[in-house]
């Protein structure tokens, strides 16, 4: 009977350790610094209460090596990103390598730059979905507009890319840079709203709530980013905008 008891105090002392840490057998990483997940398995950033799981690949089209392709293609990846009582699933893409994940409050993201996707496609080599290792590095995300412009407000917000910015067999990547251009929205009634970016991309336009398309305001260079939009009242959407130079 005693040792008994004394093994319930044992499992009672774990138990209590273990609710200290959001979870002690998941590995801790530091925001602003890369490492690794590998697929099915979790990380935790502490000082952000923030834990990120590798949940799926769902396509992998990057061109493998040694062959000839129209495009580098792209590797996407789920993640499951939670904090607290929220919980987000998301994807980060090779090709675009930096992807903004908002969770929970409209101020509070985070910068996802994929670093790598390992091992890389071989020719005739099929890679299993456990085999995967993603490279990360998540920072802070800051929106370069004050919190007066957004907070409370109705609209859409972001920034516009374009890329490459030199040749991808060069690269061995899509590089992107920030562009001045000038987007169209345009509503349900076809009425179109004419907004320009800055020369580092920035761009906010405030809209009355409804459904929304980005349409390509000139030709070239092309959209690359073509989707619709729901806009909430009281809600400001951040979006990235990315234009292909045609350069390859």
């Amino acid at each position: 009977m005693k040792r008994l008891k004394i093994i319930k105090l044992v499992l009672i002392t774990i138990f209590l350790f273990a609710g200290c840490n959001n979870n002690p057998l998941t590995p801790t990483v530091s925001l602003d610094s890369d490492f690794n997940i590998k697929f099915g398995s979790s990380v935790y950033i502490p000082e952000e209460n923030l834990s990120i799981t590798f949940e799926d690949v769902i396509q992998d089209s990057r061109c493998p090596r040694g062959a000839m392709c129209y495009a580098v293609g792209t590797a996407k990846i789920k993640l499951m990103v939670k904090q607290g009582k929220y919980v987000l699933l998301d994807t980060v893409q090779t090709e675009l390598q930096q992807s903004i994940i908002s969770i929970g409050e409209v101020n509070n993201s985070y910068l996802f730059w994929v670093k790598a996707l390992e091992p890389y496609p071989e020719i005739n080599t099929k890679i299993s979905k456990n085999d995967y290792v993603l490279a990360l590095n998540v920072s802070h995300f800051t929106y370069g507009f004050s919190d007066s412009e957004i907070e409370n407000k109705t609209g859409i917000f972001g920034q516009t890319f374009i890329g490459p910015t030199a040749p991808v067999e060069r690269l061995g990547f899509i590089d992107y840079k920030p562009y001045r251009t000038t987007l169209k929205f345009v509503d349900s009634k076809n009425d179109s709203t004419i907004v320009p970016t800055d020369s580092t991309g920035r761009f906010i336009v405030y809209l009355t709530p409804g459904e929304y398309r980005l349409v390509s305001n000139y030709g070239l260079p092309r959209l690359i980013t073509a989707q619709s939009y729901t806009v909430a009242e009281g809600k400001m959407n951040y979006i990235t905008v990315n234009f292909d130079s045609g350069i390859r």
